[in-house]
């Protein structure tokens, strides 16, 4: 079993998470030129940080670290970016991106990840439109780093994170399963905490946590928070009711009680379902991300 302060010591020096190899030469080729005063090409790097897990991640433990002293959490990307910079966003984490990259595995195609990263906080976007949430960047990136726990586990437990992909699949147990009956914890509860350590806003801490728990979140997490968790619960299952999973056996459960918290009815299923899959497919093309080589 896993201890907390086994985890700490091991993450400690965790300073950055690796993305694809096509997103890093995608980075590489912004680093070529001069990034600040062209507008086209620092919205092109504000949309591909916007729709990586790992860059906004690293984005984020940047932004909310001890060296800028914020009074407050940030918890929108642009922002971010705006704060640290292009010139320090290029120098400390894009630079570096582009050196270390996350190996497409014989039991674990992280491409695979990304669709399911992204067609989650799409979906989770179409979802805050519908009920009116006025935090839609945040219920996106909530989403997209929902799963980051499984990067965390597959760096820093690799032997663990191989043995539970190979076990979901053969026993048809779902990932999550398998980690919590070998460790006692998941990746969700590695996401959050590397996430915790990375003095992230609350509401993410909680949605990267709980999005495996299935249920509406007690009073104390506030509401912004709550709503956060439950849409990246709800968003996580809508898509894998599409069929866009990560590798490991999993299943949905669409809950009615989590449908009925956000006012939200079955029908948007169908309502979106084309659009969905559209916009994450052109926002893979645009990351030069292909599911098929």
């Amino acid at each position: 079993m896993f201890k907390d302060r086994d985890i700490q010591r091991k993450l400690k020096n965790l300073t950055k998470l690796p993305t694809l190899a096509e997103v890093g030469r995608l980075l590489e080729s912004f680093l070529q030129v001069d990034i600040e005063g062209s507008p086209e090409i620092e919205r092109e790097l504000v949309f591909i940080a916007s729709s990586d897990p790992a860059l906004s991640f690293n984005i984020l433990r940047m932004v909310n670290s001890a060296y800028y002293g914020l009074p407050r959490k940030i918890s929108n990307i642009e922002e971010a970016i705006n704060i640290i910079g292009f010139s320090d966003l290029s120098e400390y984490i894009l630079k570096p991106m582009t050196k270390t990259f996350l190996t497409h595995l014989p039991y674990y195609d992280w491409r695979s990840f990304w669709f399911h990263s992204l067609a989650s906080a799409i979906t989770a976007r179409y979802i805050g439109k519908e009920i009116d949430f006025p935090h839609i960047g945040e219920i996106f990136t909530a989403s997209l780093m929902h799963d980051i726990g499984k990067i965390v586990e597959a760096l820093m437990y690799p032997s663990f994170f191989k043995e539970a992909i190979e076990k979901s699949n053969d026993n048809w147990v779902p990932f999550f399963e398998i980690e919590r009956s070998l460790t006692g914890i998941d990746h969700a509860f590695l996401g959050g905490f590397l996430a915790r350590m990375w003095r992230f806003p609350y509401e993410y801490i909680k949605a990267i946590e709980s999005h495996h728990d299935n249920h509406i979140p007690e009073e104390f997490h506030g509401k912004k928070a709550r709503i956060l968790s439950v849409v990246t619960m709800v968003a996580n299952d809508i898509v894998k009711y599409y069929g866009i999973t990560t590798p490991g056996a999993s299943y949905y459960v669409l809950n009615g009680e989590l449908f009925e918290f956000l006012n939200l009815s079955r029908e948007f299923i169908d309502k979106f379902s084309f659009e969905i899959r559209r916009e994450t497919m052109l926002s893979l093309e645009r990351l030069s991300i292909s599911l098929h080589r």
